[in-house]
């Protein structure tokens, strides 16, 4: 009978270790999954960040091209 309960606790034993490792490497799977998002998240709103400023900063050449151009337009006879 001892052996009975030995062989049945072992298989138990082995399949509730079995299931814990399945469930532990679906844990890890999708902390990868998302720690892979969060830095894709990261990475995008760097691209954003570096648009914006390379907007910012041709806005800004605009702005000065417009503003020597004025400039020149208006000549040496007026008056400020």
């Amino acid at each position: 009978m001892s052996w009975f309960l030995s062989l049945l606790f072992s298989k138990v034993g082995a399949i509730l270790a079995g299931a814990l490792g399945v469930l532990a490497l679906l844990l890890k799977g999708k902390w990868h999954k998302y720690q892979a998002q969060k830095a894709e998240a990261r990475a995008k709103t760097a691209e954003a960040e570096v648009q914006i400023a390379k907007t910012d900063l041709e806005v800004e050449r605009h702005v000065q091209e417009e503003k020597a151009r004025v400039e020149a337009a208006s000549g040496p006879d007026d008056l400020r």
